[in-house]
């Protein structure tokens, strides 16, 4: 079949796809660093991040628990720039930190997009990594959660595999009855989305909004966009949409 022969669905990556991470962190660390940090926000939110994955897969290999994992990210990043912090005080800048996130709404333009696939009746979904309930918090909250049939959602605390296993593909498509080639992951990151989607036979929407530059010889995604903008464009055609950035009221 060819790629505008099969009914596509369109299944979204929630953190730092349908928002950025890094507004309501950046917005904690103010709050709870007035002083500042005698580091950048690019280095901070690079060892944040890095930090989090680590221990992420351990706490969904069940070797540590979700608080455990919390509060563990927050010391050791910190610690890496010489700033001692309890896990009374960590677990205080992750308490903050869930509060800000929760405040979180998608932009503008995305909710207009979701909008305008949800009118045109395009099957969506959500496919992320993290706790079940913690997510779910975050979908609500966001005001996505209205676009998307609770079947169509899957939280890796669900099932204990994170992306980019293959097993939590297996297990999307199990819970959807949805095939493989059906299926369109639209997601940031490149090791998570990107391959994990490619290896299980899905297609991938990589949005880069970070500009990262593959290696020569990469795993290719489908389609690439690198700006909010971008991203609807390709999904509206991907969805056979007009893209209103270029049409004109007649």
């Amino acid at each position: 079949m060819t790629d505008h022969s099969r009914k596509k669905v369109l299944v979204f990556d929630m953190d730092d796809t349908l928002y950025k991470r890094s507004d309501p962190y950046l917005k904690t660390v103010k709050e709870f660093f007035p002083g500042g940090l005698p580091v950048g926000e690019a280095e901070l939110l690079e060892t944040a991040h890095s930090t989090k994955e680590r221990l992420f897969k351990r706490q969904a290999d069940g070797l540590i628990s979700m608080r455990e994992m919390l509060i563990g990210r927050t010391m050791e990043t910190y610690k890496s720039f010489g700033i001692a912090l309890s896990e009374e005080e960590a677990w205080h800048f992750e308490t903050r930190y869930k509060e800000n996130l929760l405040r979180m709404k998608v932009s503008p333009l995305l909710l207009q997009l979701l909008g305008d696939l949800a009118k045109a009746g395009c099957r969506m979904g959500v496919l992320t990594n993290g706790d079940s309930v913690r997510q779910r918090e975050k979908l609500q909250s966001l005001g996505a959660a209205a676009f998307f049939r609770e079947q169509d959602v899957l939280v890796t605390g669900d099932v204990g595999i994170p992306k980019p296993e293959t097993g939590i593909f297996r297990a999307y498509e199990e819970r959807t009855g949805l095939a493989p080639g059906d299926l369109w992951l639209i997601g940031d990151s490149y090791e998570t989305d990107v391959c994990g989607a490619k290896r299980a036979g899905w297609h991938a929407v990589w949005f880069n909004w970070r500009k990262e530059t593959l290696p020569a010889g990469a795993e290719k995604p489908d389609r690439e966009a690198k700006t909010e903008e971008e991203l609807s464009a390709a999904v509206r055609e991907l969805a056979c949409l007009p893209n209103h950035f270029h049409t004109k009221e007649g």
